[in-house]
């Protein structure tokens, strides 16, 4: 417990310290640290590296309390002398995804432990990101303790993603990944597909919050292709820079539970919260 404290408030002071601006990029030049990331997460990927918490109420009388803690973070920008490419980025996630069973005293259902490498790469409204990504899940005790049902599955994913996505319109984003997974467990298979869109209005409302929505669809061959869909609406407040943002939200999920220990199983959930991104 000491080092999930620990971990909500380091991203926190990170979120909200004050940020070195650094120079522009020069063309041959690395820029390190820079302030935001190129390539973006996908929005309403429930699995997304993020920092917050919701309300997840399932349709099978599941009430659970879903978090986050972890984010995404660019290491350093290159901006290559020549096209095709107007920059190149190296990036990091981290996150753990634990969630909380409400009817039984906030015992912990399980959790996901994710961590990603990533290199993009940026032209125009095109964008393109190959990433190394870890993926292990683990039970709660208290939920094998209370429930005595079964070991873990010991699911695990080591992959290789390779993700675009384009901008036909300022306000509107497609995206489509496809990965494979080279290192997994037992209960899982290597392929995966992936896509979406997200729409952002202007800012209208209050503050210069902005209208939000986003829609993402996932296949994975270790349920035979079945997808699970994910819609997300809500209110998006950004930083000047556009670098850090605090979503308020409210989700629908129909398909798969995930939480990779409950791959196999359904789960069709409504949540509602909020998010950091930084």
């Amino acid at each position: 417990m000491r080092f999930v404290i620990g971990c909500a408030v380091f991203v926190l002071c990170c979120y909200f310290s004050v940020t070195v601006h650094a120079e522009a990029v020069v063309p041959g030049h690395p820029e390190f640290l820079p302030e935001k990331l190129d390539y973006g997460q996908y929005i309403a990927d429930p699995r997304r590296a993020r920092f917050g918490g919701g309300l997840l109420a399932g349709s099978g009388g599941e009430l659970q309390f879903d978090t986050a803690i972890g984010g995404a973070f660019p290491f350093f920008n290159f901006k290559p002398g020549d096209p095709p490419f107007e920059k190149v980025q190296f990036a990091g996630s981290a996150v753990v995804l634990p969630r909380w069973d409400i009817h039984h005293d906030l015992d912990q259902v399980g959790a996901n432990f994710r961590a990603g490498l990533s290199l993009s790469a940026m032209h125009g409204p095109w964008g393109w990101r190959l990433q190394l990504l870890h993926e292990s899940d683990h039970l709660g005790d208290e939920f094998i303790l209370r429930t005595g049902q079964r070991k873990r599955l010991a699911y695990l994913r080591q992959e290789i993603d390779l993700g675009a996505s384009y901008f036909p319109y300022p306000d509107l984003r497609l995206y489509a990944e496809g990965s494979y997974g080279f290192s997994i467990g037992e209960s899982n298979m290597a392929w995966k597909v992936q896509g979406g869109l997200e729409w952002e209005g202007g800012p209208r409302l209050p503050l210069g919050a902005r209208l939000y929505g986003a829609t993402d669809l996932q296949s994975y061959q270790e349920v035979h292709w079945n997808p699970d869909w994910t819609t997300q609406v809500g209110v998006v407040e950004w930083n000047v820079p556009r670098s850090r943002s605090l979503r308020i939200f409210a989700e629908y999920h129909l398909g798969h539970d995930p939480l990779g220990e409950f791959f196999y199983q359904g789960l069709n959930f409504c949540e509602t919260g909020l998010a950091l991104d930084f």
